[in-house]
């Protein structure tokens, strides 16, 4: 996005959004390639979760729109499934596993990691 289309749809303007993120820039909060932001850097909890499953796709797809998921990868062999969380403590992470990965009837042996440093 732009910063002039940005700008717009926050009704500041085009040099107070460039202002902002050369300060977050600076700060560390975002990378420059790209733009994106570090969860860490602003007190977020990460969590790595390998979870067993043979519907890895129908899974992703099913958390696509959810804001906690970072990222999340189908592989081959025993885990099937690795999801990348983040959210404002540990304990928002260990409920969205307990709640609705470990309960849905397409995984199983979900194994959890917590994320101190990217």
């Amino acid at each position: 996005m732009s910063q002039v289309k940005l700008a717009k749809m926050m009704k500041l303007t085009q040099p107070a959004i460039s202002f902002r993120l050369h300060r977050l820039i600076e700060k560390g909060v975002i990378q420059d390639s790209g733009l994106e932001i570090d969860p860490i850097s602003i007190g977020f909890k990460m969590m790595k979760i390998d979870m067993q499953t043979e519907k890895g796709s129908t899974i992703i797809e099913k958390f696509r729109g959810c804001p906690a998921l970072i990222n999340s990868y189908v592989s081959e062999g025993r885990n099937g499934l690795c999801m990348i969380i983040a959210g404002e403590s540990r304990d928002f992470c260990n409920c969205m596993v307990a709640e609705h990965l470990e309960k849905h009837p397409d995984i199983s042996n979900v194994r959890t990691e917590v994320i101190v440093e990217s």
